[in-house]
């Protein structure tokens, strides 16, 4: 796995340890290590009159815009560095004062922090930081993260105990007394009118596919409309192969409607794969790969594992997917909260209509979340946690700050530990003046970011290179420069993008709103796996760190299994957590080195731009 990490420099210090088997970048102002097979292009430096900054990762601006980037901020023009590098890149950024580092805006790049002999280390991976520390795992935090995940990408706590990690939408600070803390980033104020929106749309996504093609490229085809789109556009720069799933389900018209767009772009090769038994989900939990924190999609881990092997089978360098679309382009149901009275109760219409609910709750739950600050609805939560207090359902239900916690599996002890977590972070309570429905559509992006950034490992440790389109950085910005209430409607399937590409992609791309249920598919697999998942909730690591009642969740396996309907989001986050505390009893850990053990240190010239190839 491809991680950074490093220190400010402190001339009064000796020479900091590293990772045994990472590379070194030395500047005048900072110490920075690379392990892992980082390629060429991932690895930037730009350096001049005092100061001196890398990025690491993919970026979609050529070495001239850098450079020009790079220059603005250390003339003091800009607020953040490098705010236009596109991509999903790291920055690190250093001079005689302070030492700047800050991740992409949909949160695919973390970025975590700890303290050792008095000198601040950042690093990409918390894992790695708690090595170094030699610390153990976190289980207030994993209390929060199993009861209340909404509220982990604005903490500051890591998986790993004395490991912080920079909440979303800040970046890490660490001045000359090896103090870090989380600086607030410049906001995307969502003051942009739709059509605005959708040629900043429209020119980012072409952009960042453009920057991504390169040797044999293939893509998700689901026949959806995100990631139609992105092989569309995609398939107008290169020829690709569009690779689509075939759950072998009657009523899915996935793989019909794929076929349909795919006969409309010369430069795009279908295939299809028919999903194999031994990939259906629930299966192979034993051979989960070890992330830094619990992996959402650990119950698709086998299907994963074979449909990675499908796109290396076609010799793929880079995959791209919609991944991201559903998030970037419209929000939750919070959206109502933002609404002028009018149409409020029109969109809540609409919705009771299609959920074949009352309207009226649901206009009232958005003026009551309109009127509710983060601070209250935190202490609500709290409350929730402590008390145990089943989960509201319906539309009405949806429309919180944070998600209704499933309560009822979890013991006492976990749900205090949840409350005391979730109050300890007040500090994240501030949503930068904007109104709810966008404030959380903000927090959705950097939730599922997360999630991506897990994909991302996955894919990588699988030998493969994974793009997603929607979640860089060009265009998460243009879509949340458009308020959440004019790119979401009940009435319109994410008119900013059908605005966006109209005329730029086949037609059957933007007709389709619905998109394939593969639900059943889930239920299929707990029946195929469940003596497996029986012997995994047997004595589970989860009970033995006091976080869940057993006795419940074992029910609800029986209930899924005899198909009846359960909460399967929550149901796989909970094997995600047992299969990620089994992988970390066996994680091999990092042993780190003084400086003086190795002797590769290749410090850059002053005053050149250059893509650096770590040295070794």
């Amino acid at each position: 796995m491809r991680i950074f990490g490093g220190t400010k420099r402190d001339m009064g210090a000796g020479l900091p340890p590293r990772p045994e088997g990472s590379r070194l970048l030395e500047s005048p102002y900072a110490t920075l290590w690379l392990l892992g097979d980082w390629p060429r292009h991932q690895v930037h430096v730009v350096d001049g009159p005092g100061w001196w900054c890398a990025t690491l990762g993919e970026i979609a601006v050529d070495d001239a815009e850098l450079a020009r980037q790079a220059r603005r901020f250390a003339a003091g023009l800009d607020p953040e560095p490098l705010p236009d590098r596109g991509g999903n890149a790291h920055v690190v950024w250093a001079d005689d004062a302070k030492l700047l580092m800050c991740g992409d805006r949909a949160g695919t790049g973390l970025d975590f922090h700890t303290v050792h002999d008095g000198l601040a280390h950042f690093a990409s991976s918390p894992s790695i930081l708690a090595d170094l520390r030699g610390t153990g795992i976190d289980d207030l935090w994993l209390a929060l993260r199993l009861i209340s995940p909404d509220a982990i990408p604005g903490a500051t706590r890591s998986a790993f105990d004395d490991v912080a990690a920079v909440p979303a939408g800040s970046m890490l600070l660490i001045d000359d007394r090896q103090i870090g803390t989380a600086a607030p980033r410049p906001v995307v104020e969502p003051d942009a009118g739709l059509a605005e929106g959708a040629t900043a749309l429209r020119g980012a996504l072409e952009g960042e596919i453009r920057a991504r093609l390169s040797g044999t490229a293939t893509a998700d085809l689901s026949g959806g409309l995100d990631s139609s789109s992105v092989a569309a556009l995609a398939a107008r720069t290169a020829t690709l192969t569009g690779l689509t799933l075939d759950a072998g389900q009657v009523d899915n018209d996935d793989v019909a409607h794929a076929a349909r767009i795919a006969s409309q772009l010369p430069s795009l090769r279908h295939e299809t794969r028919l999903i194999p038994g031994e990939a259906l989900p629930y299966s192979g939990l034993e051979d989960v790969v070890v992330t830094d924190e619990p992996w959402p999609d650990a119950v698709l881990s086998a299907r994963t594992r074979w449909w990675h092997d499908q796109l290396r089978a076609l010799g793929s360098t880079v995959h791209l997917n919609g991944d991201g679309g559903d998030v970037v382009l419209a929000g939750s149901l919070a959206y109502l909260a933002d609404l002028p009275i009018g149409r409020l109760f029109d969109e809540a219409r609409g919705w009771g209509q299609l959920r074949a609910v009352a309207p009226l709750p649901i206009a009232l739950a958005a003026q009551r979340l309109a009127g509710q600050s983060p601070a209250r609805a935190r202490r609500k939560l709290a409350r929730e946690m402590r008390q145990a207090v089943p989960g509201r359902r319906g539309p009405a239900g949806q429309m919180r700050w944070y998600r209704q916690p499933l309560t009822q599996w979890f013991t006492a002890g976990a749900r205090a530990d949840a409350a005391y977590a979730l109050l300890s972070e007040a500090g994240s309570d501030h949503h930068d003046g904007l109104r709810a429905g966008d404030a959380i559509a903000r927090a959705n992006v950097w939730a599922f970011g997360r999630h991506q950034r897990l994909d991302q490992q996955i894919a990588e440790q699988h030998g493969l290179s994974i793009a997603a389109p929607f979640l860089t950085d060009t265009v998460v910005r243009a879509c949340l420069s458009v308020p959440v209430a004019a790119r979401t409607s009940v009435h319109a399937a994410k008119p900013l993008l059908q605005q966006a590409l109209a005329g730029q992609v086949p037609d059957d791309v933007l007709v389709r709103s619905t998109k394939g249920n593969y639900t059943a598919l889930h239920y299929r697999g707990i029946q195929h796996n469940r003596r497996a998942l029986r012997d995994l909730l047997h004595r589970p690591r989860v009970a033995e760190h006091d976080l869940l009642d057993v006795a419940p969740v074992t029910g609800v396996l029986e209930r899924a299994a005899g198909g009846i309907e359960i909460p399967l989001a929550a149901f796989g986050d909970v094997l995600a957590t047992e299969v990620w505390l089994r992988g970390q009893e066996h994680r091999r850990r990092t042993r780190w080195i003084r400086q003086e053990e190795h002797r590769d240190v290749h410090p850059l010239p002053a005053g050149r731009r250059r893509d650096v190839h770590a040295h070794s």
